[in-house]
């Protein structure tokens, strides 16, 4: 069955004359590791966020509207932290949709030398990372992390958001493992595959 996946990745890429060039598919592990490396990235920017949101409030509210968020105070002073973080990370993802819809590789796909590809060997674009990276991976993952969750929390009574979330997760990852192409369900939908870069 690789064998006939392999053959299917053997078409020439766009723009490249160098001949037809066989396309390894990423394994799981390779998959799993660049997951990590972007969590990584995007907790380290989070923090850096919090950091400067927590001193941009010190400069611009001052220590002592600050000791009134744990009276449940000061929505200045919310604001000035939560804005920081919040920027960085819409910029962060912002930056990384661009790399993808350029080059298919987030950057622990750069980082792990693996990139998307569409199964036809179209150009990838803006169009192929809006379909896979918004409305595949995140806007279905929540839904159906949103009914296992409403499930969960129905049959014992208490919020299991994050254990749905973790359930999602571990159900995707064994998707790829045990599917014979390694694609998860937003390669299914968008028809890609993550293919190794020499």
């Amino acid at each position: 069955m690789m064998e006939e996946t392999q053959e299917q990745l053997n078409d020439e890429p766009s723009g490249s004359d160098s001949g037809s060039e066989m396309m390894v598919l990423a394994t799981p592990g390779d998959r799993l590791l660049s997951y990590i490396v972007d969590a990584l990235i995007f907790i380290g920017i989070a923090i850096v966020g919090g950091i400067i949101g927590v001193v941009m409030a010190l400069v611009v509210v001052g220590s002592d509207e600050l000791e009134k968020l744990g009276d449940g105070g000061s929505w200045g002073a919310i604001l000035v932290i939560v804005i920081p973080p919040l920027l960085l990370i819409v910029g962060f993802w912002i930056f990384v949709l661009n790399m993808i819809a350029r080059d298919g590789q987030s950057p622990g796909k750069k980082v792990l030398k693996v990139r998307i590809v569409t199964a036809d060997g179209s150009d990838w674009g803006w169009g192929g990372t809006l379909v896979r990276e918004i409305l595949s991976k995140f806007i279905i993952v929540w839904l159906i992390s949103g009914v296992i969750g409403w499930i969960l929390s129905s049959a014992t009574n208490s919020d299991t958001s994050g254990i749905a979330g973790l359930i999602v997760s571990l159900g995707l990852f064994i998707w790829i493992v045990v599917d014979a192409k390694n694609q998860t369900l937003h390669d299914k939908i968008a028809s890609t595959y993550v293919v190794k870069v020499e």
